[in-house]
């Protein structure tokens, strides 16, 4: 994935949380050109890092410790990228405009994809909802931020 794609995918994502945050005023939040912190009422605090190298988002917990989360297709028994069948969304069809490349491209190429942690696959956004809920009573309702890749991880929406 280019650079400047993945970028955006972060800061997409952030924007997302951010509306969902604002929802409960005793949590807030501060975000640099390179992370982004969730502190909570009680003063503990989630990091999200932007990890530009290894493409990832990495986050530390307070309550799950540090964990490292890779854009990836959900599919066909737990489909990665390089997998022939994923999930294909729905919304898709005939062709899409890339902006970032000014190119059109067939939308349906496409696979839907989450944050999803490297080791065990779980979608960032039900981590946070569970913990949350789990140790604030907090039910911040996160659905998966979704990006749609094609078949070499670029992502096209």
């Amino acid at each position: 994935m280019h650079t400047n794609h993945f970028k955006s995918l972060v800061q997409s994502t952030w924007a997302y949380w951010q509306q969902r945050i604002e929802r409960f005023p005793e949590i807030d939040w501060e975000e640099t050109a390179e992370s982004m912190t969730i502190l909570m009422p009680d003063g503990r605090k989630y990091l999200f890092n932007r990890h530009t190298g290894m493409q990832q988002l990495w986050m530390a917990s307070p309550i799950s410790g540090g964990r490292h989360f890779s854009m990836m297709t959900q599919g066909i028994g737990s489909a990665t990228i390089a997998d022939d069948q994923c999930v294909r969304p729905s919304f898709i069809t005939h062709t899409g405009f890339d902006a970032f490349h000014q190119t059109e491209y067939p939308r349906a190429s496409g696979c839907l994809a989450y944050w999803t942690d490297t080791r065990n696959r779980e979608i960032i956004e039900s981590v946070m909802n569970t913990e949350l809920a789990s140790h604030w009573n907090m039910v911040l309702d996160l659905q998966p931020f979704q990006a749609v890749m094609d078949d070499h991880g670029t992502a096209l929406v």
